[in-house]
């Protein structure tokens, strides 16, 4: 069982970085290629709060809010959540939806999940987000991945396709 989840926090982002390799390894994403300093670059943003939220600035003004979660056992990263939170295309609402959700193969079936996605989701209500909306899109365990998030009080809405144009 995972000792505890925190927000991300600058000092945590290679980390995450690290782990989004293996995520993406895992993932049907593994034909495309991964750049981690590109993602550190993402992750850090312009502004990186102290409660794990990193401000990404849009072409418009506006801008997108990306919340990191981590779940800790015994100080290694063994998970990770990477949300967002962004004003709604439409209406006035906040509305929210995610990068990533991933907990290392040998932690599957602990607490990790569980306690990252439940702080996500106290963080995001307190945002005013209305349907919280998470993607399990990776290929990875995806029946697992449904009843999970059906555990979680999540119900299905939908599906996501994808289809290789390009090499």
């Amino acid at each position: 069982t995972p000792s505890k989840a925190l927000p991300c926090v600058e000092y945590d982002i290679s980390s995450v970085a690290g782990m989004g390799q293996d995520y993406h390894a895992e993932s049907f994403h593994s034909h495309t290629d991964y750049n981690k300093d590109t993602v550190e670059a993402l992750l850090k943003s312009d502004i990186m709060r102290k409660d794990g939220v990193s401000i990404v600035a849009l072409d418009d003004g506006g801008n997108i809010e990306v919340p990191m979660r981590i779940s800790q056992d015994d100080g290694d990263i063994i998970g990770i959540t990477i949300g967002l939170a962004h004003p709604s295309w439409y209406g006035s609402g906040i509305d929210s939806g995610n990068l990533c959700h991933y907990v290392r193969k040998e932690h599957r079936g602990s607490h990790a999940a569980i306690l990252m996605l439940s702080m996500y989701e106290q963080e995001m209500a307190k945002k005013g987000v209305v349907d919280l909306k998470l993607d399990i899109n990776s290929g990875i365990k995806m029946d697992r991945g449904c009843k999970f998030m059906k555990g979680m009080g999540f119900e299905s809405a939908g599906y996501k396709f994808t289809k290789t144009i390009g090499v």
